[in-house]
């Protein structure tokens, strides 16, 4: 599927959020809280999906006016998700890194810490795709969002970076599970 439109985005972005609840849940708390020799721990790629997203969320609440005037006007067209991947990919592949997204270690409160984080994840996931409501196709290709590693996007292409972003560190983890 490559979405491309608000209610295209929607729907991915909601599809999206069903399986990696799904994904996340079949995963034992020891799992889901041990980190890896290399990489994080899915715990702490949920935190760093949860970050992202609300770092999203806020971007698409500020005023549009102060957008414009912030990052200026996209005069070109939203590129597709194909694209956008091939270039988030060429960058990690040159050395960028999460920075300051990068994940604190999630400490292992109570049982229902991944639970917890689970909720956080579907509760920010909905508010961002209730949010895109109120922004009309034109306004997703004209105003644009910085982006700590793309540098300033149209907003269509920061959601649809934001999907791949999502695949991508469940990919991750995905691949780091015992096949079984």
């Amino acid at each position: 599927m490559d979405p491309y439109t608000r209610s295209e985005i929607q729907a991915t972005l909601l599809a999206q959020l069903t399986r990696l609840r799904a994904f996340y849940s079949q995963l034992s708390e020891d799992v889901f809280f041990t980190r890896p020799p290399v990489g994080w721990s899915p715990a702490g790629n949920v935190r760093h999906l949860i970050n992202a997203t609300v770092a999203l969320l806020i971007g698409l609440y500020v005023p549009r006016l102060f957008l414009r005037i912030l990052f200026g006007k996209n005069d070109q067209p939203s590129r597709r998700t194909s694209l956008i991947r091939d270039e988030y990919l060429a960058h990690l592949d040159a050395g960028a890194t999460a920075g300051l997204y990068t994940p604190l270690p999630v400490p292992r409160v109570r049982s229902a810490g991944q639970e917890r984080l689970l909720n956080r994840l579907e509760k920010i996931s909905l508010y961002l795709s209730r949010r895109l409501e109120s922004f009309s196709e034109e306004e997703l290709d004209r105003l644009r969002l910085p982006h700590p590693i793309l540098g300033r996007r149209s907003i269509r292409e920061m959601l649809l970076f934001q999907i791949l972003h999502n695949e991508h560190h469940t990919g991750k983890v995905r691949a780091r599970q015992p096949k079984g």
